[in-house]
């Protein structure tokens, strides 16, 4: 190699090093707004890749089921040729024990793709001993028109894992935001930042007052449960798994799951939200399929919880309320959304009045029933300290026990979404052989 040639490969990785530095200025710049970062974020990570002679980014966060992509403004991706990249490193997240370094490279239909696996330590405690174990975290590529072929081993080490790895920690802000929403919602709410998202959708705790639907659900007898365990550890990842079970139904449904309080939660169902998941349901029909469903998987998870009990119970299930009202959206100091509003307390009253298998509405959530729902519901008295017996106040109510062929209607859902927490599951603690 001549010494011209020496100095124009000096050149060329001070440059390389020159634009990671940029890179990491802006990404790593002012702190985002706490409670709207999206538009923080995505100004900060096109101007990486716009720095990165123009290129895109496609993450992916196995757990929470969501992939972000973004192209530099001048970059010329399309969504499809950015599906693609995603399609292919999913069809590889799928089976992770075939993944062999942390680092990939590949081209695929003329794009240059480099980039990093991440992975997280997980600690398990079974039978009292802390077991560690590793397990695929998500993915972070970055899209090329074409790579330098002058010091481009440099060029791919460098940004494969360093500029990934800070691309992945930055878009993260986004999913952990959003984790209370359906994953496809969250997506929404990206691309909706970025520009590329036709119909918006707002921001709830950017708003005055929202419309809201709210399904209570409350796990009958669960002190009786836990007196009763034959094993803690056992009851306690029953729990986990049960929590786990609601928050994908609910979000099955497009609600965006509030909170889990050791017997009982919250999922909230806004209008626009859910017909973004299903054009044909209104937030009031989509909760009710929710509550159904969510009814149903209690009722199968509750026959893995009935093997380690010492007394069995004809009482165990889940009551479930459901009202509607306007309500005001914010967020805590960890980012965790808090719902008031006259609907949550209504909902609320109804699933403590509720006895196992049964779904209750307030009159006005009846209202906005689809007339095919409606039929399913009958009007029952509704009696309470705040609603005494001379007021002769009303609730609608549907047992799940006297309609089967109502509790069987979101049969695959149910399965598909207990097996998945199931397998997810099955590096902690083991349930008796005769439950699974």
């Amino acid at each position: 190699m001549t010494r011209a040639n020496v100095a124009q490969a000096d050149v060329r990785r001070a440059e390389i090093y020159d634009a990671f530095a940029k890179v990491t200025q802006a990404l790593c710049g002012p702190a985002a707004s706490s409670n709207h970062p999206d538009p923080d974020i995505r100004d900060r990570v096109c101007d990486s890749l716009s720095i990165l002679s123009n290129a895109a980014v496609v993450a992916g966060f196995l757990r929470e089921n969501v992939v972000l992509r973004l192209a530099a403004p001048r970059g010329g991706f399309s969504d499809v040729e950015l599906e693609r990249v995603e399609n292919h490193l999913a069809g590889q997240a799928r089976v992770p024990a075939e993944i062999g370094t942390d680092r990939f490279q590949f081209e695929i239909g003329g794009i240059e793709v480099l980039g990093s696996w991440f992975r997280e330590k997980v600690i398990d405690v079974i039978d009292g001993l802390r077991k560690e174990r590793v397990r695929l975290k998500g993915f972070a590529a970055l899209a090329f028109r074409n790579i330098s072929k002058e010091n481009r081993d440099l060029f791919i080490s460098l940004h494969s894992k360093s500029t990934a790895g800070l691309m992945f920690e930055v878009l993260e802000n986004h999913t952990r935001l959003f984790l209370p929403f359906a994953p496809k919602i969250s997506e929404r709410y990206w691309n909706q930042a970025s520009g590329t998202q036709p119909d918006s959708l707002a921001i709830p705790w950017l708003q005055d007052h929202v419309r809201t639907v709210t399904l209570a659900f409350d796990l009958r007898k669960s002190t009786f449960c836990m007196e009763n365990a034959d094993r803690l550890d056992l009851f306690a990842r029953w729990l986990d798994q049960l929590v786990q079970i609601l928050m994908r139904l609910g979000h099955h449904f497009g609600g965006a799951f509030d909170k889990f309080t050791g017997d009982g939660g919250l999922v909230h169902f806004e209008e626009n939200a859910c017909r973004s998941i299903d054009a044909s349901h209104t937030a009031v029909d989509a909760a009710v399929e929710a509550a159904i469903a969510m009814q149903d998987a209690t009722v199968r998870h509750l026959e893995r919880l009935r093997k380690f009990l010492y007394l069995n119970s004809r009482r165990l299930g889940a009551g479930i309320g459901i009202g509607i009202g306007d309500t005001c959206w914010s967020l805590d100091q960890r980012n965790n959304p808090i719902i008031v509003g006259r609907g949550v307390v209504h909902a609320c009253r109804l699933m403590n009045e509720a006895k196992p298998g049964a779904i209750r509405l307030t009159n006005l959530a009846y209202r906005e029933l689809s007339s095919a729902h409606q039929k399913l519901f009958n009007e029952i008295d509704f009696v309470t300290k705040e609603h005494p017996a001379e007021l002769e106040v009303t609730a609608w109510q549907m047992l799940l026990s006297e309609k089967p062929d109502v509790a069987s209607r979101n049969v695959s859902v149910v399965d598909s979404v207990c097996d998945a927490v199931y397998s997810a599951n099955r590096e902690g603690p083991s349930f008796p052989a005769t439950a699974m």
